[in-house]
């Protein structure tokens, strides 16, 4: 079966607040998978490799014998079709587990395309960044003289809350920080 698969993975703030979009379409234009999914914090360019990778396995699940892969990112593009040179040990890793995943196929094609011609990964990659978003809590304190704010972007579930130290129970200025 030949398909075409679209990918797209962004964060907020870089490193920051990553999230994935995928799209893959059959052969008549038909949707047969999506994914919208946080990946917690990572740089932009490591969210456009896990979109791509978690693309080609939803491809490959989906019995995809042919894949033609667009994406809007020039560094995925770049580093692909080897017109970029690799400077990061950890990209390498993940161009690594593409080419990996690509050799699975019987064939596929690759090319860079604007981001308005991959407009439905960008909203799903956008979706899977608020999912990731909504996680966050900000902490607001009213100190004499100033008001501060901090957001936490880990989810206050993964980590127990403490009681507060007996030495600390008294003061009157303090900021308790959940990790």
């Amino acid at each position: 079966m030949r398909a075409r698969l679209f990918t797209d993975g962004g964060a907020r703030l870089n490193p920051g607040l990553a999230g994935i979009g995928v799209v893959l379409l059959d052969d008549r234009g038909e949707v047969i998978g999506e994914i919208a999914r946080p990946i917690g914090t990572a740089t932009n360019n490591v969210a456009e490799y896990t979109a791509l990778i978690e693309g080609l396995k939803l491809a490959l699940q989906k019995g995809v014998t042919h894949v033609d892969i667009q994406v809007d990112s020039p560094v995925v593009a770049g580093h692909l079709l080897e017109t970029y040179k690799v400077k990061s040990a950890r990209l390498r890793v993940l161009i690594d587990e593409v080419n990996a995943l690509l050799e699975r196929f019987d064939n596929h094609s690759l090319r860079r395309e604007p981001r308005a011609e991959n407009a439905r990964a960008d909203r799903l990659a956008n979706a899977g960044m608020d999912a990731s978003t909504a996680s966050m809590f900000t902490v607001h304190l009213d100190l004499p003289g100033e008001s501060v704010s901090a957001t936490c972007a880990r989810c206050l579930e993964q980590s127990p809350t403490s009681p507060i130290p007996e030495d600390l129970a008294g003061a009157s200025h303090w900021v308790w920080v959940l990790i």
